[in-house]
C-alpha cells in the first residue's frame, strides 16, 4: 500500500512539473496541435481560445480552431460622433494592421491611418478671446469642416472581461493605444496644421469564423498641432488642440 501511494505521489509530482515546464516554455507555433491543447487546457486556456468552426449533422460541430496562433489582422472600419442627434458632425474613415508578439498571451502592436472629417465645434472648443484675439484658437469658426489625415502606431491586449457574460466563445475584447502624427486642414483659413496625438479605442470583437471578425469601437482622440510662423508669432498663436470622441464599427480578417 505504502509502495501505491509513493508511485502515485511522484505521478502528480511529474505531472506537475511537466506543466510548469509546459507554462513557462515559449511554444513554437509549429509544434502546437489541437490535441496539446485540448490535452492540457488549463495552460492553454482552451475554454477562451479554442472555438469551434461549422455545424455539421446532429449539432455536432465539424473542426476546431485555435485564436491563440492569430498572428496578424487587418480591419477596415468607420467612426462617427457620439451625439446621436448629428452623427454626422464627424466622420473618420480607417484602416488598422496588427501584429501579435510572439508569444501566447495576446499582446498586438499595429498601424492605423486614419481620414477625418468634422466640423469644428465637434471636434473642439470655442475659445474666450484671449490678450490677443486674432490667436489661431481665437478665430471662430463654429460648423467650418476641418480635416485631418492621421498615422499611429500602438499597441494592445485582446482579453475576456466584460464579455464573459456573453454565452459565447467568439466573442472577445480589444484594447489599443496610439501615439500619431496629424497633418491637419482648417477650411475657415485654408492654413495646414500638423503635429502629434494620441488614439484610445475599446473594442468588443465577434468572431464571425476562423478568419473574419466584426468590431464595435469607441474612441477618443487628442490632436495637438501648429503652423508655420509668420513674422514674430508665438507658438500659442499658431496653435489648435482638439479633443473628440466616436463610436463605430470595422470588419476584419485574422490571417
Amino acid at each position: 500500500m505504502k509502495i501505491v501511494i509513493l508511485l502515485t505521489n511522484i505521478v502528480m509530482i511529474s505531472s506537475s512539473f511537466a506543466a510548469n515546464n509546459l507554462l513557462y516554455r515559449q511554444e513554437s507555433k509549429k509544434s502546437m496541435s489541437i490535441s496539446k491543447i485540448k490535452r492540457d487546457s488549463d495552460i492553454y486556456l482552451s475554454n477562451e481560445s479554442l472555438l469551434r468552426d461549422g455545424e455539421g449533422e446532429n449539432g455536432i460541430y465539424t473542426d476546431y480552431f485555435y485564436t491563440k496562433k492569430d498572428s496578424l489582422r487587418f480591419s477596415i472600419g468607420y467612426q462617427f460622433a457620439q451625439d446621436f442627434e448629428n452623427i454626422s458632425q464627424i466622420s473618420t474613415v480607417d484602416l488598422q494592421i496588427h501584429k501579435k508578439f510572439s508569444s501566447y498571451k495576446d499582446q498586438w502592436f499595429g498601424i492605423q491611418i486614419k481620414r477625418v472629417v468634422g466640423q469644428y465645434d465637434a471636434l473642439a472648443d470655442e475659445l474666450d478671446e484671449s490678450s490677443n484675439p486674432e490667436a489661431d484658437g481665437n478665430i471662430k469658426r463654429g460648423t467650418t469642416e476641418q480635416t485631418m489625415t492621421i498615422v499611429g502606431l500602438g499597441f494592445g491586449y485582446r482579453f475576456k472581461g466584460l464579455t464573459q457574460m456573453f454565452s459565447s466563445d467568439r466573442v472577445f475584447e480589444n484594447i489599443m493605444a496610439f501615439g500619431n502624427y496629424v497633418a491637419h486642414l482648417d477650411k475657415q483659413t485654408s492654413k495646414k496644421y500638423s503635429g502629434y496625438g494620441l488614439t484610445a479605442e475599446y473594442a468588443i470583437q465577434r468572431r464571425i469564423s476562423e478568419a473574419l471578425f466584426f468590431n464595435f469601437k469607441i474612441g477618443y482622440n487628442i490632436a495637438s498641432v501648429e503652423r508655420s510662423a509668420e513674422d514674430d508669432e508665438k507658438k500659442e498663436e499658431r496653435s489648435l488642440v482638439f479633443k473628440w470622441s466616436t463610436l463605430g464599427f470595422d470588419i476584419g480578417y485574422y490571417f
